[in-house]
């Protein structure tokens, strides 16, 4: 059977495959379903812009390693939201507001960069 060649880059790697031409028919629907998985891992565009007073960032980059609360828990200016573990150092986030978490944006584990929602609070 014939084969051909592709170099395929995913998330910057490279990687030379090659491929029976009878199942070059199925590489495009392969690509169809990475993509849309990658698509639902990603928070929805409206969350994402939704950024205001209500809405706790990240101050800066890390990796979520506790979250003390979960949603519809009411808070206080001073309750700590998550800690965050950047350069061996923890950081506790607090609420910053009175309110009720209406929606929590990570999870432990999550890697969040500077700047992008940890929490809504109303």
């Amino acid at each position: 059977m014939p084969k051909r060649r592709f170099r395929i880059i995913l998330d910057g790697e490279v990687y030379e495959v090659e491929v029976d031409d009878n199942l070059l028919e199925n590489i495009e629907d392969i690509l169809k379903r990475i993509s849309k998985e990658k698509e639902e891992e990603r928070p929805p565009q409206e969350e994402k812009l939704s950024i205001d007073s209500n809405v706790i960032v990240s101050p800066i980059t890390g990796k979520v390693v506790e979250i003390r609360v979960k949603e519809n828990t009411r808070v206080t200016e001073e309750t700590i939201i998550l800690i965050i573990e950047a350069m061996k150092t923890q950081i506790e986030i607090k609420a910053g507001k009175n309110g009720i978490v209406k929606k929590l944006y990570v999870k432990e584990g999550d890697v969040i960069k500077e700047g992008k929602p940890i929490a809504l609070i109303q």
